[in-house]
């Protein structure tokens, strides 16, 4: 057992105390043999966060590299006349087949309140090629957009 893997166990322990949740139980078992693969691959102080990054931008759904607008990149979407969406990102659309009318229609999350997250039809934001995917949107607190 790698000493990752034993600082998690013992994290994970502190903050989950609750061993009657199985749902927390079952993703703890996740993230636990994630960190034992990972800690297996023997990684230097070098490809440790070059491979932790490229992994989350990946499970997040997200491309490593900035989207281009290529005619490549593009399929029609499902039911709409002339909407097209991103093959690498399926958040961006472009609309009459014009790098013009594209935007990430995730590229605004609105916090209300109490701090929760929404997003809506105001959450869409245009975008010119190339265009790099944030790691993360632009939160705007409720009243500020």
């Amino acid at each position: 057992m790698s000493n990752l893997v034993d600082f998690a166990k013992r994290e994970l322990d502190y903050c989950f105390p609750d061993k009657s949740d199985d749902l927390q139980q079952m993703a703890i078992k996740n993230v636990l043999e994630l960190l034992e693969t990972f800690s297996n691959q023997g990684h230097s102080g070098f490809s440790a966060p070059y491979v932790l990054k490229l992994f989350d931008r990946l499970a997040h759904w997200k491309p490593i590299k900035p989207l281009t607008g290529e005619e490549d990149e593009w399929y029609e979407a499902h039911g709409e006349n002339n909407l097209q969406q991103n093959k690498r990102y399926s958040a961006v659309f472009r609309k009459n087949f014009d790098n013009s009318t594209a935007h990430n229609i995730e590229g605004k999350v609105f916090v209300d309140e109490h701090g929760l997250g929404y997003t809506s039809s105001d959450s869409s934001v245009p975008i010119t090629f190339p265009y790099e995917v944030p790691d993360k949107p632009e939160f705007v607190k409720e009243g500020e957009n």
